[in-house]
């Protein structure tokens, strides 16, 4: 009894340093929240919740290290817990160890739908908590399958292992009403586009620009990075207006970076808009000479003096000829008022 008198302080105040914590966050004050987990932690050795916590404020602030000690304590206090852990381990680590967590992940995801299946409660309840975790379980296949197109690509089986995994993010993803998750659709066009399949590709991406731009301003919206490979993707597959449109909107999410400022030139560029592009490159490149631009932009700026100098010829070239080509967008837009 007295050993049980003595835990109920610890555990209320565990809880209270949490919900100070999750407070903190919500006020963006991450060093704020990072100390109280840190305290809760020291509470309680013991706690899961509090490493879990920990570890996600910690990856938000970038405190990688922090992030991973913690996220591996928790899987080692609670090996049964929940998928979230492993998929961040994953991102975390690289290589072989990376794929290791992510399949932990993946396989406790598996598990969790599965339950799902013999858990009670209402049919509205019940669906959306199905639709959720099948957006998960596809999300985190894509995650694995990225892998495979990138740091594991020398794999042997590699290319087998990508195309399981993205054939199986989209089965999951096309049986529901609400598409609302674009990334099976953009991983399988990076597959595509690896194989040299730009047809297939082509009205994949389409789709993901589709669900993206009705996904804007709600909580579902894509990651600034995810959207910036989308970005790319429509670059691949000729529809660099499209790209351009949706490049300065990411401009306007985060006006301090250079890749998206020369990925918005590129796209210009390859739309035919030199007279953008240049006016574009000059600013970026004027804003890389500045005090103001952040010293880890700095490495893009030999970039954006090669394009300016690659647009300048070009627009050069453009005038020697006297070409008036209609620019990519513009033909685009006719086409659409033509329709």
């Amino acid at each position: 009894q007295r050993s049980t008198t003595m835990k109920h302080p610890t555990v209320a105040a565990v809880d209270q340093l949490l919900v100070q914590a999750h407070e903190s966050a919500d006020r963006l004050d991450l060093r704020t929240a990072i100390t109280l987990c840190r305290q809760a932690c020291d509470a309680d050795t013991s706690s899961a919740e509090a490493l879990d916590a920990l570890s996600e404020f910690c990856l938000q602030a970038g405190e990688t290290d922090e992030a991973m000690r913690a996220l591996q304590k928790s899987v080692k206090l609670a090996p049964d817990g929940g998928s979230g852990r492993f998929m961040y381990l994953g991102q975390l680590s690289t290589g072989a160890d990376a794929l290791r967590w992510f399949e932990r992940g993946i396989s406790t995801l598996r598990t969790e739908r599965e339950q799902l299946e013999s858990t009670s409660g209402s049919r509205d309840e019940l669906h959306a908590q199905w639709v959720a975790s099948s957006q998960a379980l596809a999300a985190a296949l894509c995650t694995v399958a990225e892998v495979y197109l990138t740091d594991a690509c020398d794999e042997p089986d590699a290319e087998t292992a990508c195309e399981a995994l993205a054939t199986e993010a989209m089965q999951l993803i096309s049986s529901l009403d609400n598409q609302s998750l674009p990334e099976p659709y953009q991983t399988m066009a990076s597959l595509r586009l690896s194989q040299q399949r730009v047809a297939e590709a082509a009205p994949l991406v389409m789709r993901a620009l589709e669900i993206t731009d009705a996904l804007d301003a709600t909580p579902q919206q894509p990651s600034l990075e995810m959207r910036t490979a989308l970005a790319k993707l429509l670059m691949e597959v000729e529809r660099p207006a499209d790209a351009f449109e949706l490049l300065q909107a990411l401009r306007m999410e985060d006006d301090e970076s250079l890749e998206l400022w020369y990925l918005l030139c590129c796209a210009a560029q390859q739309a035919g808009e030199l007279d953008a592009a240049h006016a574009e490159l000059e600013q970026a490149v004027q804003f890389a000479q500045g005090p103001t631009c952040p010293p880890e932009e700095q490495e893009w700026r030999a970039t954006l003096e090669e394009l300016l100098t690659a647009v300048e010829q070009e627009r050069g070239e453009r005038v020697a000829r006297g070409d008036e080509a209609v620019p990519t967008s513009r033909k685009r837009l006719s086409e659409r008022s033509s329709s």
